[in-house]
């Protein structure tokens, strides 16, 4: 899910294209076999507490005894929980489901963005909850007491006005921790608090900010129409995404560049790395630490303006407003591995778990079964390094990043896939995974005990998978 920051052992001098994108491409198969791994034992222990929590497991093996037919009974409430997730998070005709899932998503691109820029220079910021309701709240502000000005101007104003109440939030914890070495993480759940608390007394009844048609509510007045993004009706009729992904795809590509191309991630990251080395390096280290966490509690805001911004909601700030995205976010950012790329594809998952829980709940799945996936789902992430140190016991492989080198990730990118036939009985991942064990013999130009393996898995979970679904 995602790409290891490091990069790998190459030899010395120039290296080509040809050889960056082999390169780029191991990385790519290594660290998708690393998540795939983590995450296929996280479902598998959540689809025993499906089973444990749907069924009496006992009653049904005393019941039928060890036979095909106990498997099948067994099995198909995970498979039915699973299928059921996967469609109400994307099996909708014409991207309905699709972008519902990604708009769950696009706050917890930019909340793990927070949290990762923070990552970057040491510091640990748990304060993006509240930077996105400071945010949302001056957001609303600007978009109701604005609503005369035109769209191309008051969008850019209620946007830029969010990033910046969120850039004072984590400026605050930065520089208190530059200065007077106050812990961040202490300083920004106590801001959490002053923001989340502060913006609801505002907003209530009798609060300075209480909407004039509010009746009686905790609300704000509503922004005008004019402040709302642009919806991408293009995907579909039903399509509720709005051009706020590209905001999203726009800042996770300025995170990449920002420490990828330029000294000033370059100094982020040697402050994260080592403070006193920085500082003897003539790196001040104070102001980047205060600019990381404005820039970190600038994503933040940014997550509750867009919020403002939604066409599909009221463009109001409503309390008590404590979505759980800041959150979320720190998962985010730890399963990404602090990649932009990563932290998407995180972003997605988690926005699919939470939109797909109500239609798990129709199969007879508890919807807090999803926020039990994503516990379990962080707790696996934890397993990352028992996970490479297994998976480089071969003989020959003397670092992680070697893994990558024979292509063995490619069979477990397999058994993933085959693992997924067996789930939703679909023949394509049953050829995708025995596509990925034939590249993986084209480029060993051997076959291998472990490729004969997988292929026999692969048509075993395709062919289980099938038999059960025609059975039940």
């Amino acid at each position: 899910m995602a790409v290891a920051a490091g990069s790998l052992a190459e030899p010395s001098g120039k290296v080509g294209p040809g050889q960056a994108l082999i390169a780029l491409v191991r990385r790519l198969v290594a660290e998708s076999a690393v998540a795939a791994i983590t995450l296929g034992l996280a479902f598998v222990l959540g689809s025993l507490l499906i089973i444990c929590t749907t069924t009496n497991p006992f009653a049904v093996i005393g019941a039928h005894g060890p036979s095909l037919k106990t498997i099948g009974l067994l099995l198909h409430y995970p498979f039915n929980a699973f299928d059921s997730l996967f469609s109400g998070s994307f099996g909708a005709p014409d991207m309905g489901t699709a972008t519902v899932t990604f708009g769950q998503a696009l706050p917890l691109v930019f909340t793990g963005l927070a949290v990762a820029f923070a990552f970057r220079c040491g510091l640990f910021n748990i304060g993006a909850e509240g930077q996105l309701v400071a945010g949302a709240l001056v957001a609303s502000m600007v978009g109701s007491s604005w609503s005369g000005l035109p769209a191309i101007l008051l969008v850019p104003a209620v946007l830029l006005i969010s990033v910046l109440a969120g850039g004072v939030l984590g400026a605050i914890a930065g520089a208190l921790k530059a200065y007077r070495g106050a812990h961040e993480v202490i300083t920004t759940i106590m801001l959490n608090y002053i923001a989340i608390y502060g913006a609801t007394a505002m907003v209530e009844q009798g609060g300075p900010l209480n909407g004039p048609n509010s009746n009686g509510e905790a609300v704000t007045a509503h922004a005008g129409t004019n402040a709302f993004l642009p919806l991408l009706t293009w995907l579909g009729k039903d399509s509720t995404l709005d051009a706020g992904v590209f905001i999203a795809l726009g800042c996770a590509a300025l995170y990449w560049f920002i420490f990828a191309r330029t000294s000033f991630g370059y100094e982020i990251t040697a402050v994260g790395l080592n403070p006193g080395a920085a500082a003897y390096g003539g790196i001040p280290i104070k102001r980047r630490m205060i600019m990381a966490m404005a820039i970190a509690g600038g994503l933040g805001g940014l997550a509750g303006g867009l919020y403002i911004a939604d066409p599909t909601g009221t463009g109001a700030f409503q309390a008590p407003f404590d979505p759980g995205w800041g959150f979320d976010g720190i998962a985010i950012a730890l399963l990404g591995k602090g990649n932009p790329i990563g932290m998407i594809l995180a972003a997605i998952l988690f926005g699919a778990l939470r939109t797909g829980s109500q239609s798990m709940q129709l199969v007879g799945v508890s919807p807090h079964m999803t926020e039990v996936l994503q516990g379990i789902i962080v707790l696996f992430i934890a397993l990352d390094v028992i996970v490479r140190k297994l998976l480089n016991r071969r003989r020959g492989v003397r670092t992680p990043g070697d893994f990558a080198a024979e292509w063995r990730g490619l069979l477990v990118l397999a058994v993933a896939s085959a693992s997924i036939a067996l789930i939703f009985s679909h023949i394509f991942f049953g050829a995708l995974a025995i596509a990925f064990t034939v590249v993986f013999v084209l480029i060993r130009r051997q076959v291998t005990r472990g490729s004969v393996a997988v292929v026999v898995y692969s048509v075993l979970c395709l062919a289980l998978g099938l038999a059960i679904n025609q059975y039940l």
